[in-house]
């Protein structure tokens, strides 16, 4: 019974004493809201992920532009073009841009623009692919990767192109041998599931339960700090100075 308590009932007038640590028969203040937090959290997540699952399968997630080309750094005449017209149909929604090379220990810039034929409005970003493999005392090694995706969130319907440069630095491959040729994939997919949302709710709505776990285990943790059988440093001094006793 905590003092403040005691000295209430009581009536008395002087300060009561500060409550230390946990008693051996304290009633636990998080009996049940650990359980009833998971179970909460459980039917939160279920019912998040089964939105995830609804939303997906209304999306369309379709391929509106698909072409393959080729960059060579020899080439000296401009590197940027642009690409067949295409349609966004639908409601205003994202649209993810795949990039697929054959780049091998080197890299490839893409300035990318989406760009409306009807109001000239662009939309630019850049994107990396680079790609490295060897082999060394650790044995062999690879770093990055031959393929990139970005999207582009709430994109107007309408009829657009592609703008497309790309940039890759001079004399990459020696120079006793001509520079390379880079072949890569371009594609756009329109109305595209986007999953990190989700996971992001996922991990916020675990920290209630979480938070009242660690502080259940933490009382708990405090019960136990003064006794033999404990597995903290006072519980064993404490056995160790009645062993001496004895």
């Amino acid at each position: 019974v905590p003092g403040a308590e005691l000295w209430q009932r009581f009536g008395l007038k002087t300060t009561p004493p500060k409550v230390i640590g946990v008693y051996a028969n304290q009633p636990s203040p998080y009996t049940g809201s650990t359980r009833s937090a998971w179970t909460t959290y459980g039917l939160l997540a279920a019912l998040l992920m089964g939105s995830h699952i609804f939303f997906t399968l209304f999306m369309g997630n379709q391929k509106v532009f698909e072409r393959q080309y080729s960059f060579s750094a020899a080439n000296k005449g401009e590197a940027s073009f642009v690409t067949p017209g295409f349609e966004l149909t639908g409601r205003p929604s994202n649209v993810e841009a795949r990039i697929e090379t054959d780049v091998d220990n080197n890299w490839l810039y893409f300035s990318l623009a989406l760009v409306n034929e009807e109001t000239g409005q662009a939309l630019e970003w850049g994107r990396e692919v680079s790609y490295y493999e060897g082999r060394d005392s650790d044995g062999s090694w690879t770093e990055g990767g031959r393929r990139d995706s970005s999207r582009l969130a709430h994109v107007p319907a309408g009829r657009y192109y592609l703008r497309v440069e790309p940039e890759w630095e001079p004399g990459e491959a020696g120079s006793a041998a001509p520079p390379p040729q880079v072949n890569y994939t371009l594609s756009l997919r329109r109305d595209v599931p986007v999953l990190w949302p989700y996971l992001v709710g996922l991990g916020l709505l675990l920290l209630p339960a979480l938070m009242i776990s660690i502080r259940a285990w933490t009382f708990e943790s405090g019960r136990w700090q003064e006794s033999d059988y404990g597995s903290s440093t006072g519980g064993a001094a404490s056995k160790e100075s009645d062993d001496d006793d004895d």
